[in-house]
């Protein structure tokens, strides 16, 4: 089973038993858009998009990423600086990870786990989310831009791995973040943490 598929299986299976509703309160969602969510990114993850066989993208990545924005956008009264400074820097951090080590799924793994530090370090819910979704597409650019300038050659390679990172990556940011919530001495709401 790959780890995009296991991540939408695993988040599936928490929203629908109300495990991360303390977060989906924080995000102003209810588990039924973000069943949809997880239904069209399964559909769409076999879309491959090359117009070129430098570009390769896999259409469930740019559907993230657009979330991602979104989210960002909708909660930018309560981003911090710090949250967005933390995702540009773990976006630098992931870029010199997959130009150094092979795409593995410990890599996915490594590299699923820096949202989840924006959590623990700032309590930052939405910018988190958000960066699951944006720190492995600007990675991947970052890396392209690198192989350019070094190599004078570059491919841009948004497939499977880089949505098996941003759907890890949610996963493990959401778990963190709904467990932060859970042991909060003042309980749920944004106002409270």
């Amino acid at each position: 089973m790959s780890l995009f598929l296991m991540s939408i299986l695993m988040l599936a299976v928490l929203t629908l038993f109300g495990t991360i509703s303390g977060l989906l309160d924080i995000l102003h969602e209810t588990k039924f858009h973000v069943l949809y969510l997880l239904l069209s990114l399964l559909l769409l993850h076999s879309f491959i998009i090359s117009p070129m066989p430098e570009i390769e993208i896999n259409a469930a990545v740019i559907a993230l990423f657009i979330v991602s924005c979104i989210i960002l956008y909708r909660h930018k009264r309560t981003v911090t600086g710090i949250g967005l400074i933390l995702t540009g820097c773990f976006c630098i951090v992931s870029a010199a990870v997959t130009v150094i080590a092979e795409s593995t799924e410990l890599t996915a793994l490594l590299l699923g786990i820096l949202p989840a530090l924006i959590v623990l370090i700032k309590r930052d819910h939405a910018s988190a989310i958000a960066a699951a979704g944006l720190i492995p597409v600007v990675s991947e650019m970052l890396r392209a831009l690198f192989e350019m300038l070094n190599l004078g050659y570059g491919t841009v390679r948004l497939g499977s791995f880089t949505s098996d990172v941003q759907l890890l990556g949610v996963l493990v940011t959401a778990a963190t973040a709904q467990t932060l919530l859970i042991l909060s001495p003042n309980g749920y709401g944004e106002e409270k943490i």
